[in-house]
């Protein structure tokens, strides 16, 4: 059993992880009510043992970091989150709490929709809407004012402004409709776009749009519920819900106002079951007190107001079969069991596998072969296996056992102290590693080189034009062997192995077998995912096609006369799908026991051989059941190779520090190691020590940094690349000589710019003698304002009547020319 503080340690490890994904990634892996009971067990664990609780516990978080892609803007109140309960025990004892917070025995709630979409916080200053803000980390979001200004029910310009508090922000919720988002679906797949998979995601991903004009095209709605504000202007949470839509919001009106915890809890099990018919998805009921006196007594956590909580209704589960476990292999080597699993529809997508994560989760899951599991999406969005349903567990069935040695290369894999990860260590020669590798050195933010898909890279390295960074700039010397150089491709979705044969989905292989005439397009349309063989052609009866194309489909069915039993939903087995395709044609059994796709083009063309005049039957249809793509590279898509190459050359000393794939070795850490060392030579002679005392550089990032540049093959690659010219000193920057008009000051840049980047006006401020400072203080000389400047520090900077110049003057100023 582990001690209090290393369970402290643990926990505040992993729900940093679960933080990340969720709130910066957006692929959360355990579902609300596990990171609920992590968090509860940590804050109990703190209280316990306050010695051993971190200054950066989660628990004194609201949520994870910002992404980057919008300008960052704080909130005037924080956008705390909701503490949540999944049983009446739990709610019973929240209303316990508030009464003796209040000293009181009789409490009045306000019961509200917990709305599915994505929160937003919306500034108004005197009836006018200023800015708006996602959730970001509660502290401060992205700012997508002109992305809400497209929403019709949002208001502009309140109605009634008088009614609300001058200066204020308001909470609320974008949601897609689902009538909305059906019709939406609906024109993507008549454009040949594939459909969203659900509203949430699709409202979460619509605001963040970069064009409001394209935002302004999908069906997006607002709920807004809770207004923030220092001004005293109402007495309770319901007359604040009042005054907002008498000002022209859009308040939802599923609330109500109960006297008890009683009523509270028939208002849950009301919409339990109600909600099914709601034009929205909801995921719970959030309870409020109603008396904002109440609620600043009562006050908040660093996480949560204490005042409210938020019931959430359970996750909807199906149960499945597991087919079998396979393991991948990342960038860094680090192996993630993935469960391959009998697909089934789960909260609005189809389910085919499952992230297990590491060997812990496999074993607290006490998983076996072919058990039949509960399957729930964490978040609702990401598919999980929460349990097994070990009555259904066959007596012989095997434990599933966390393989040893890379899936890859073999090597035996490690795991480090304190990892839940395993990891193939075998960085230099296991081939999905060095792929990741390669990947990560022509991204976007290391060299950036145009052209260099992965599937290109894959063919590039299969033919052994990769071997090592420094091949990508030899390309050149290879121009003519690279034209017309072709790699087939097939979609991991086509098929998977189940019982030693290769499943096809159905709507492939009916389409490869060429029934009813139906296109590719057809059958995708076609819902199959409850369709056996056996019952195919009862199920085509129920769906939304003609009835000539029934007939054409029944008679050719007929034609087929193949007793044919499917193993699964869905799916047709390779063996089968050869059985029909050559009717009374007898083949070796173990010809059609084919366990993956990599050996389908060998096994067709096999077939073709044995049975030429069949070829081009054959050749169409395992092409088909394949879905298969061909990757190629003519004179034009080498020569964009090769000049991406060559551009790259120009990139920064810290970018290709960056692009070299030192583990723990981020962007930021690039440009700090680089500005500090100067050159690739200093760092490389660089010990632990030196790396340290760096400000922000931990052990971690030491050993890392210490270990590659140890090894003489990575000494020999640098010699390599700075033969070929990249960058591997940091270029002194320029200096202004001389005077300058902002020579010495202290300068903060706030806001969109338009005529240059904000990061390349802040260099140029810095060339020019002067000083970039973040905020705004008595010490500051001058604020530039862009578009959007926070109200925040605008209101700052004229209360200590700092001079501020617009984008166009101040470039004036510096005689800027572009």
């Amino acid at each position: 059993m582990q001690n209090p503080k290393d369970r402290i340690e643990q926990l505040t490890k992993e729900l940093r992880a679960h933080n990340h994904r969720y709130y910066i990634e957006d692929q959360p892996i355990i579902s609300d009510y596990e990171f609920d009971k992590l968090l509860e067990e940590l804050q109990k664990l703190e209280e316990k043992y306050p010695e051993w609780a971190s200054t950066n516990s989660p628990t004194k978080r609201v949520g994870g970091s910002i992404s980057k892609d919008f300008a960052n803007r704080k909130h005037l109140y924080p956008m705390l989150s909701l503490s949540n309960t999944y049983n009446k025990e739990e709610l019973l004892e929240f209303d316990q709490r508030i009464k003796k917070g209040t000293g009181r025995d009789a409490i009045e709630y306000v019961c509200e929709l917990k709305y599915d979409g994505a929160a937003v916080s919306l500034l108004y200053e005197n009836g006018e809407l200023i800015a708006a803000t996602t959730r970001g980390d509660g502290v401060q979001g992205d700012e997508i004012t002109d992305n809400i200004r497209t929403i019709s029910s949002i208001p502009m310009v309140l109605q009634n402004p008088k009614e609300l508090p001058k200066r204020f922000e308001i909470r609320g919720e974008v949601i897609m409709l689902l009538d909305g988002f059906h019709a939406l679906n609906e024109s993507r797949k008549k454009a040949g776009f594939p459909p969203f998979a659900n509203p949430r995601n699709t409202a979460s991903g619509s605001i963040k749009m970069q064009d409001s004009q394209e935002v302004a095209k999908r069906p997006l709605d607002c709920f807004l519920y809770f207004v923030n504000t220092d001004e005293e202007w109402a007495n309770t949470h319901q007359e604040g819900l009042d005054l907002a839509q008498k000002a022209g919001f859009k308040v939802p009106k599923y609330h109500e106002t109960c006297e008890n915890i009683e009523e509270v809890w028939n208002f849950i099990q009301y919409w339990k079951e109600e909600k099914a018919n709601l034009n929205f998805e909801i995921d719970g009921i959030v309870i409020k007190v109603n008396n904002y006196q109440d609620q600043k007594e009562l006050g908040f956590t660093s996480k949560s107001p204490k005042w409210a909580i938020a019931y959430k209704f359970p996750a909807e589960r199906q149960s499945t079969q597991l087919i079998s476990v396979s393991y991948q292999v990342g960038r860094t080597g680090a192996i993630t069991p993935v469960a391959k699993l009998e697909p089934v529809w789960v909260a609005g997508t189809v389910v085919k596998r499952a992230s297990l994560h590491n060997a812990q989760i496999i074993d607290e899951l006490d998983l076996h072969e072919k058990d039949f599991v509960w399957i729930e999406k964490g978040g609702e969005i990401i598919p999980k296996i929460t349990g097994v349903i070990t009555e259904k567990r066959n007596e012989e069935a095997q434990k599933i056992e966390y393989i040893q040695q890379c899936p890859s290369c073999e090597m035996h894999l490690i795991q480090n102290e304190g990892e839940a990860q395993h990891f193939c260590p075998n960085k230099e020669h296991c081939t999905p590693q060095i792929i990741g590798m390669f990947e990560h050195f022509v991204a976007r933010k290391a060299m950036d080189m145009d052209g260099f898909g992965t599937e290109r890279i894959k063919m590039l390295f299969e033919n052994e034009f990769l071997k090592s960074f420094s091949d990508f700039f030899k390309l050149k010397n290879h121009r003519e062997d690279l034209i017309g150089m072709t790699r087939y491709l097939t979609k991991e979705d086509s098929g998977f192995s189940f019982e030693g044969q290769l499943q096809i989905p159905l709507e492939r292989a009916l389409y490869a077998l060429e029934i009813g005439n139906l296109s590719s397009k057809d059958w995708k349309e076609l819902d199959l995912t409850q369709t056996k063989w056996e019952t195919l052609s009862e199920d085509l009866k129920l769906m939304p096609i003609s009835e000539d194309k029934k007939k054409k489909i029944d008679i050719d069915l007929q034609k087929i006369n193949v007793s044919i039993k499917s193993s699964l939903k869905n799916y047709l087995s390779l063996n089968d799908f050869v059985s029909i395709l050559f009717s009374d044609e007898l083949f070796p059994p173990d010809m059609t026991e084919i366990p993956s796709y990599l050996y389908l083009d060998e096994y067709g063309e096999y077939f073709i051989k044995k049975h030429p005049q069949k070829a081009k039957i054959l050749e169409k249809s395992f092409g088909r059941i394949a879905d298969r793509s061909k990757v190629s590279l003519q004179e034009k898509s080498v020569d964009k190779l090769i000049e991406g190459a060559e551009k790259s050359k120009e990139k920064p000393f810290e970018k290709v520090l960056f692009a070299l794939g030192i583990r723990h070795v981020g962007e930021t850490v690039a440009k700090t190691l680089a500005k500090h060392f100067k050159n690739i030579d200093n760092l490389a002679k660089a010990n632990k020590e030196e790396i340290i005392n760096i400000h922000e550089i931990g052990e971690a990032i030491a050993d890392s940094v210490v270990d590659w540049f140890s090894k003489e093959e990575h000494l020999q690659e640098i010699e390599t690349l700075r033969a070929l010219g990249l960058h591997l000193e940091k270029e002194e920057e320029e200096v202004f000589e001389g005077s300058s008009p902002i020579m010495g000051l202290k300068i903060v840049v706030s806001g969109k710019f338009q005529e240059i980047k904000r990061n390349d006006l802040k260099a140029l401020i810095e060339q020019m003698g002067a000083t970039n400072t973040s905020s705004i203080s008595k010490n500051t000389d001058l604020v530039v304002v862009g578009e959007n400047m926070g109200p925040s520090k605008k209101e700052k900077a004229e209360k200590l009547e700092i001079k501020m110049l617009s984008e166009e003057d101040f470039l004036k100023l510096i005689n800027y020319n572009g």
